[in-house]
């Protein structure tokens, strides 16, 4: 049995930088082609079944050839054996919703590049799940690409289908079905089938993408959110006149000690206030960066009071958005927040599948995606397409904007391609607080 836990960083960019490591960018691969639908029972005979042990029958505590995989908290309850569709099957069960996600995972399978494989697997949820696959190169560096997102089924068995084309350069995968969100996920009769031969040019013709199903909660459109942490010079420097030439507003969650202090690499008071009488927003993300579930109350209210104050002092605007330092929040961070004045908070994560946000998303838990170099420029562009198609609000968390940065910078040349795509996708963007206006929660 293999099992993987991986704890969100708390309190220091270099624990973050272990967890990236291990976590691998889980959605870094672009997928060429992919089509969803919920089939036919599948039938064995039609092709060869390349995971091992799909049908769950064969196994002790757990099913042999597989593992069970977690990261993130609460801990899962993992189930086996469980009755299934047929026979045996395999469950996981959270209790709240997770900061990570679960899955059952077979052993990685020995694919060909270019060629479209099919994912079959019966499956009776409460929530809503997904279809991932882990993908390796021949030096055993892993990837990760979405591959589908399926409704509950209220706990009756349904069977769902995703196809996928294999990127160039990997050798081996492993499709997977995971939850991420309070409720329980049974799988039974897991198949891998190959569907063809390999193309034979190096950028085959994409298979047409179906009109995706709108999500409970979806706006009325997609949207994307340019946001910046930490109040960095080259922000000021590099980012802002992209932004400016492309007629778009920002929001910069500024961190004051280093403001107040003229520290270097920090943006001082004046460019701050610059910033804000251009129209960009302007926002909290508190005085000294600490992970704010580990202080005291008293510390804790000067945290996020204080900064509030300086800059509304600075900028004489309104502030009433919080960026949660590392993301890290809790119910009590929360009930401080909003007792400090805020109407919103944000929350932060390494990986593009995090950043999204529905009408029913919490104005005090909004997600976003901190871009990192564990995640290429497609992902990130597929993201903002997903937000498109989906009407979901898409949210990024910026970091630096420099050459020779540190994990969590992107040079300005990757900013001024992002930038260009959200422009000319047509999405809409909005600022932190139009977008947390719109959240019905």
């Amino acid at each position: 049995m293999t099992q993987w836990c991986i704890m969100r960083r708390q309190g220091s960019r270099r624990v973050n930088e272990l967890y990236m490591h291990a976590l691998q960018s889980r959605v870094s691969a672009f997928v060429l082609g992919i089509s969803i639908a919920l089939i036919a029972p599948f039938s064995a005979s039609a092709s060869t079944n390349l995971i091992t042990n799909g049908t769950l029958e064969t196994g002790s505590s757990f099913p042999s050839g597989w593992s069970r995989m977690y990261w993130g908290t609460p801990a899962p309850t993992f189930t086996y054996p469980v009755s299934g569709r047929t026979g045996r099957a395999a469950a996981i069960s959270y209790t709240k919703d997770s900061t990570g996600d679960a899955r059952w995972q077979p052993a990685a399978v020995n694919v060909e590049s270019g060629a479209t494989y099919t994912y079959t697997g019966w499956y009776a949820s409460t929530a809503q799940t997904e279809v991932n696959v882990e993908y390796q190169t021949s030096r055993g560096t892993k990837s990760y690409t979405w591959l589908a997102t399926f409704p509950s089924t209220g706990g009756v068995w349904k069977q769902a289908s995703v196809s996928f084309t294999v990127p160039s350069g990997m050798v081996r995968a492993t499709p997977f079905h995971l939850i991420d969100k309070q409720g329980v996920l049974t799988i039974d009769d897991i198949s891998l089938v190959k569907n063809g031969t390999p193309t034979p040019t190096p950028e085959p013709e994409p298979t047409p993408t179906p009109t995706p199903t709108p999500q409970p909660g979806a706006f009325a459109e997609g949207m994307v959110t340019l946001s910046f942490d930490d109040a960095w010079t080259s922000q000021y420097v590099n980012a802002l006149p992209t932004l400016e030439s492309a007629g778009l507003r920002g929001t910069f969650y500024i961190l004051t000690q280093p403001v107040q202090g003229g520290w270097s690499s920090y943006m001082t008071p004046n460019q701050v206030k610059d910033i804000a009488s251009r129209g960009h927003d302007i926002e909290g993300h508190t005085v000294t960066h600490t992970d704010l579930t580990t202080l005291s109350t008293t510390r804790l209210d000067r945290e996020i009071r204080d900064s509030r104050v300086y800059l509304q002092n600075l900028t004489g605007k309104p502030i009433t958005s919080l960026a949660y330092p590392y993301g890290s929040h809790n119910t009590n961070v929360i009930n401080r927040t909003k007792a400090a004045g805020y109407t919103s908070a944000r929350s932060a994560d390494p990986t593009t599948q995090y950043g999204f946000n529905t009408q029913t998303t919490s104005r005090f838990t909004i997600n976003s995606f901190s871009p990192n170099t564990n995640v290429s420029m497609t992902q990130m562009k597929s993201a903002i397409d997903k937000a498109k198609n989906e009407k979901l609000w898409f949210v990024l968390s910026i970091h630096e904007v420099k050459v020779n940065g540190d994990l969590y910078a992107i040079t300005p040349a990757q900013f001024s391609e992002l930038v260009a795509y959200i422009k000319s996708s047509g999405i809409k963007v909005v600022t932190m607080a139009e977008g947390a206006a719109m959240l019905s929660n």
